[in-house]
């Protein structure tokens, strides 16, 4: 977005129809956004498909036009898409540095949910984001989950139907123990569907302040699964090593009191 917004038509150019043209062409191009809008400094703005629209009581557009930096929203509801989506937005500096205007990226959700599915952790393992609060913005295996569970409460929302009331402790400590610190913390918990897993909570920061938390988890089983190898290895090793050094000192021991036996016997 930031290089987009210093390319030519968007930089300099007042003419609608220059503007629209540079963001339909750069909708495809960045197609992670569902909609590419420019907004003037007063709220009211243009989006890729050529409609308005007006972000003025928008938090990001406010915040954006305050600092002149980029920043990333909280989880709205997109004016443009009816989705639960976040915005990226950036400042148009003009040629003197002067703020001219705000390119905003509408980025749905889903589609952050389609990027964590290209996170892999050992064989089942996957990757979630929640906001600093707890709640699940992105997760690729149920997204059922996302803006209906929050992982620093107990409590789970009943609309979710998944077979118990309240999360194991243990992961709301993490999650917890992560945002206080703002480092990378690990640990287990046994998560609703009963399985025991490891975990690694990271926070993000984004953007003009906002932080989200993302969450890279698998199985217990799985994730020591290596470590049991090795610990057979190192038994087998040791036994083998046993064995070897009672052998050997076996055969030391015949070799040594071989001569003393056959004096012993002479002198019988």
């Amino acid at each position: 977005l930031e290089d987009l917004a210093h390319i030519q038509r968007i930089r300099e150019s007042a003419d609608r129809t220059a503007i629209v043209g540079a963001l339909v062409e750069n909708n495809k191009r960045l197609d992670m956004f569902a909609m590419l809008t420019y907004v003037n400094l007063d709220g009211k703005g243009i989006r890729a498909n050529g409609t308005d629209t007006d972000v003025a009581s928008r938090a990001y557009f406010k915040q954006v036009r305050d600092t002149q930096k980029p920043t990333v929203s909280e989880v709205i509801i997109s004016g443009s898409t009816g989705k639960q989506s976040v915005v990226v937005a950036v400042p148009i500096l003009n040629q003197d540095g002067k703020m001219k205007a705000i390119l905003t990226g509408t980025l749905p959700l889903d589609n952050l949910q389609e990027e964590l599915k290209q996170v892999r952790f050992k064989q089942s393992g996957y990757a979630f984001l929640s906001d600093d609060g707890g709640v699940i913005i992105a997760h690729p295996k149920q997204p059922d989950l996302v803006g209906k569970l929050n992982v620093a409460k107990r409590e789970i929302n009943p609309e979710l139907k998944l077979g118990t009331t309240a999360l194991d402790e243990r992961m709301i400590t993490l999650f917890n123990t992560a945002v206080k610190n703002n480092a990378a913390t690990r640990g287990t918990y046994t998560f609703v569907d009963g399985v025991e897993r490891m975990a690694v909570y990271k926070p993000v920061e984004l953007p003009g302040g906002q932080r989200w938390v993302l969450m890279i988890t698998a199985p217990l089983a799985e994730a020591t699964a290596e470590v049991r190898h090795l610990t057979y290895i190192m038994l087998g090793l040791g036994v083998f090593c046993l064995v070897l050094a009672i052998g050997v000192a076996v055969v030391i021991s015949r070799r040594f009191t071989a001569p003393i036996v056959a004096l012993r016997d002479a002198a019988e």
